[in-house]
């Protein structure tokens, strides 16, 4: 039993060693992963904005296609009303013109839109995505600095431990005080004068 009882403050230092490198490590790996979810989210927010420039242009291309069908409708009216013998001056004709090219437009300025509106829910969500990355990358400091504080205080814990001492009476050379320390906090008089 002897033999052992000289091991048993090695045991409990080693012992509060592997609890200080466990938090360390635990600290570094919260600190990584909240690193990892920000670059992740980045990545999504990149790809998100890259989908909303497609969007755009998808929209840009529906508006052409728009712009091009109501010009070949027009020409075919164009050419059933010579065709028929009414000209393209006859008013009835003209109007119809009219009115099927600016069904062109407003079925292109609607597929613009559409391009638009889908590109800004992408542009949002991509906002969402950074903002979250950043949440989560504070939340690993966070847990990173509670772990990193949880090592501190086994090895705080660790050396009371080891020897049923308490820091001052392993380490402190010189004379024991005769009065009680008093407690800075503990004020009689509040008064300023």
């Amino acid at each position: 039993m002897g033999a052992l009882a000289a091991f048993l403050p090695y045991i409990a230092a080693a012992g509060t060693a592997i609890q200080v490198i466990g938090g360390m490590r635990a600290a570094n790996a919260a600190e990584t992963a909240g690193q990892n979810a920000r670059m992740a989210a980045d990545y999504q927010a990149r790809q998100a904005e890259q989908n909303a420039q497609q969007q755009i242009a998808a929209g840009q291309r529906g508006a052409e296609e728009q712009k091009r069908r109501a010009r070949l409708v027009a020409s075919r009216a164009i050419a059933l009303a010579g065709a028929s013998g009414t000209g393209v001056s006859d008013p009835s004709v003209a109007n119809l013109i009219a009115d099927l090219s600016g069904e062109g437009a407003y079925r292109a300025g609607v597929a613009l839109y559409q391009g638009e509106d889908r590109a800004r829910q992408l542009r949002m969500g991509a906002d969402a995505a950074r903002l979250e990355g950043a949440i989560m990358e504070g939340g690993g400091k966070s847990r990173a600095s509670a772990y990193r504080m949880g090592a501190l205080g086994s090895l705080a814990s660790g050396s009371l431990a080891s020897g049923s001492q308490s820091l001052y009476d392993k380490y402190w050379a010189g004379p024991k005080p005769t009065a009680p320390l008093r407690d800075p906090f503990e004020i009689d008089d509040w008064r300023l004068n």
